[in-house]
């Protein structure tokens, strides 16, 4: 099957159009399908819908199917990493590709993927693993860094996996991939009791180590910190708000997946969506989902939204999206108890999830509608994320392999809801629910170690970030929370489980 043009076309709509075709051949469209499909979503950007972009290319031989078996690694990938992204920043994936497999340098210098947190450097991350995880016969691991507790959690969960104490044999023949996440020093790292056995394998000539930091400032503190005690160097990879032809892609590319039928009068819509998303994934991850399911309310989206915008960028990254997301959350027409639950989850944020702490939550509001709905229908207008595995992959993980899953909601969407779209009321009503589910969840799940101390991660988070507001939540409730930190601080640093 050869894929031929009638007339020279312009280089730049091609690339675009070439990139549309092979995305929807590996969604596993034959050749005439992905071709047609490609052909609309160019059509979708204003400045190639004249027909010298899109009309010249043509099909000729036999229509084909890509055979694309899907490996068990690659379906061990989804279940712990969540879907591949569509359209990824191939430029810092191969930036770190050169870093850490094709460095002459061991062990190779450690990539910090550096950017706030609407540009999501998480992504790059994730990106890179799909691309490259057959390299990486070591293990892949991934560790939220945002705190001592939340290292200790994932560590000792991956130990749980292993059925290992210790990392000192992961790592001798195989190369190892880390991935630090939320981190901003290493100094939690120190403090948390398992430091000395994650600091083992950080050090090891065949693990690679990605960090990834979404703090406004310089992240010149994390580097001198890894020089001093991974005894490596330090490459920093800034992510910046998605360009705005990769930002259509990914709009356009949900859009005709999900056959949502297609106008003239649309590309202007898409161009305003884009434009109010300011490079965000989540952002446009949360406009595509409400864009299928209500697509009429975006015609609305200039009048609704009066944004501020800056000539140039500030150093921190900063996106005035609270409105944006005000709107959007709107225009998604939760329930009262998905709003709720959804206010709730948000509070923990970034601090990953555990399953366990969104089923309790749902089961104290379950007289308000119906449960096992409420996470899907968040998760569907991706309100509500999966957050990756401790484990990713290792050979002592097989397909059904049951972990906790866990979940997050976008510190972009976050702090929208609780700076802008909370009222005093809903704030105060989301902290006695949050403290409620927290210690009915702990009360059940004390006597696992590895799965508890995800939990003991959220009280003190909760305790830290909302401590201070006494105001809201009364005093009475302030000092639940007070010994309920207390109780898990005495009880995890206990040896007895």
């Amino acid at each position: 099957s050869i894929l031929t043009t009638l007339w020279k076309v312009p280089d730049e709509s091609a690339g675009v159009l070439m990139q549309f075709f092979y995305q929807y051949l590996v969604d596993g469209l034959s050749t005439t399908q992905a071709l047609q499909k490609a052909v609309c979503s160019l059509r979708c950007f204003r400045k190639y819908s004249h027909y010298a972009h899109w009309g010249a290319y043509q099909l000729c031989g036999k229509e084909m199917v890509l055979d694309l078996k899907t490996k068990d690694n690659d379906k061990l990938l989804e279940q712990r990493l969540g879907p591949k992204v569509a359209f990824p920043r191939h430029d810092v994936v191969k930036k770190l590709e050169s870093s850490l497999l094709d460095s002459t340098t061991t062990p190779s210098d450690a990539q910090i993927l550096w950017g706030c947190s609407g540009t999501k450097p998480s992504e790059v991350a994730t990106s890179f693993i799909y691309s490259f995880h057959n390299r990486f016969e070591g293990g892949i691991y991934w560790i939220d860094g945002s705190s001592s507790e939340g290292i200790e959690a994932f560590v000792q969960n991956i130990l749980k996996v292993l059925q290992e104490k210790t990392f000192k044999c992961l790592s001798e023949d195989h190369q190892s991939l880390v991935v630090l996440d939320n981190i901003e020093s290493m100094q939690p790292v120190l403090d948390s009791p398992s430091g000395s056995v994650l600091l083992g394998l950080l050090k090891h000539r065949n693990t690679s180590v990605i960090a990834i930091t979404t703090c406004c400032n310089s992240p010149v503190k994390l580097q001198q910190d890894i020089d001093h005690h991974l005894s490596r160097g330090s490459t920093v990879h800034e992510i910046s708000p998605l360009p705005q032809t990769l930002a259509m892609q990914r709009l356009v590319y949900e859009r005709i997946k999900e056959q949502v039928p297609i106008v003239q009068k649309d590309q202007c819509v898409l161009e305003e969506c884009v434009e109010n998303a300011y490079g965000s994934p989540d952002l446009l991850n949360l406009m595509a989902s409400v864009q299928i399911n209500n697509y009429a309310h975006y015609s609305k989206l200039h009048g609704c939204i009066e944004p501020h915008r800056e000539a140039e960028m500030s150093p921190s990254l900063r996106f005035d999206s609270e409105q944006v997301v005000t709107h959007l959350v709107e225009q998604c027409h939760l329930s009262t108890t998905e709003l709720l639950i959804l206010y709730c989850l948000s509070g923990f944020s970034p601090a990953p999830i555990p399953l366990c702490v969104v089923s309790s939550l749902i089961n104290m509001l379950k007289d308000c509608d119906e449960p096992e709905t409420v996470l899907y229908n968040l998760e569907a207008l991706k309100l509500v994320s999966r957050y990756p595995q401790p484990v990713i992959l290792h050979t002592a993980l097989k397909e059904g392999t049951e972990m906790d899953s866990l979940y997050y909601v976008p510190l972009t969407l976050s702090t929208a809801l609780w700076n802008h779209m909370m009222s005093d009321e809903d704030k105060r009503m989301s902290l006695t629910v949050m403290y409620k589910t927290l210690h009915n969840t702990c009360t059940e799940h004390i006597m696992d170690k590895a799965g508890s101390l995800n939990i003991f991660t959220l009280v003190k988070h909760f305790h830290q970030t909302f401590g201070a507001h006494i105001d809201l939540m009364g005093e009475e409730c302030y000092t639940e929370i007070c010994k309920l930190v207390q109780n898990v601080a005495t009880y995890s640093n206990s040896t007895t489980w």
